[in-house]
């Protein structure tokens, strides 16, 4: 009998957007366990990550680094698609492995986190339970027109739907980006803070929501 050794791990990874310093982090721990770490866009292979930048820009539409010695590791970044593959079976291998998912989880857009499958069904099934058990003369007496109230019915029954396969794609890593800039050299104030405004915002949603909800009910 024999043990197998060689075990790999797949991981199809969330939304993210990663900046130079990350890969800068992701090339230097690849390097310490490695002789050679390509890097590569889907149509050439670079000898650094500068003559890349200066080849297709800060925002490349893609990204791969990869090790093959002494063991495989595979990262791909793309506008659709972040994999992170590679062999497990060595520590060190698995050490890699491990940092590097966690800079991806580092740089997970905050409106990947928020759109996760189970909490948009969770919500999605939430919505159903309110519209059923909410009484419909109460409903009528809020809301006396009928086209209002499919106004405002229907675009919440749209948006839950969107926001489901939306929620799926950016499981997958759809929308992700890459800026190969340093992360403290972003552009202006809002897209460093947009995840504190979009937490503000979505806040301010909830809260309005839940005031509306419990104004219904204490209704006579």
């Amino acid at each position: 009998m024999e043990k197998i050794t060689n075990k790999t791990k797949g991981v199809h990874c969330f939304t993210v957007k990663l900046f130079k310093d990350d890969v800068e982090e992701i090339i230097s721990l690849l390097s310490e366990m490695s002789p050679e770490v390509i890097i590569e866009d889907g149509e050439n292979r670079y000898s650094s990550l500068e003559e890349l930048i200066s080849t297709r820009g800060i925002t490349p539409p893609k990204i791969a680094i990869r090790v093959y010695t002494p063991y495989y590791i595979s990262l791909d970044v793309s506008k659709t698609n972040v994999w992170l593959y590679g062999s497990v079976s060595d520590k060190n291998a698995f050490y890699a492995f491990e940092k590097i998912m966690a800079i991806l989880k580092r740089r997970r857009i905050l409106i990947s986190r928020i759109l996760n499958p189970i909490v948009v069904g969770v919500s999605y099934t939430l919505l159903l339970f309110l519209i059923i058990i909410i009484p419909v003369d109460i409903i009528k007496a809020w809301i006396p027109n009928r086209v209002v109230r499919l106004c405002v019915v229907l675009p919440l029954f749209l948006s839950s739907s969107l926001s489901f396969l939306l929620s799926i794609f950016m499981q997958m890593g759809f929308f992700s980006r890459l800026e190969l800039i340093k992360s403290h050299e972003s552009k202006n104030f809002v897209i460093r803070q947009k995840d504190d405004i979009i937490k503000i915002i979505i806040g301010a949603i909830i809260g309005a929501a839940i005031t509306i909800i419990v104004n219904l009910f204490k209704r006579p």
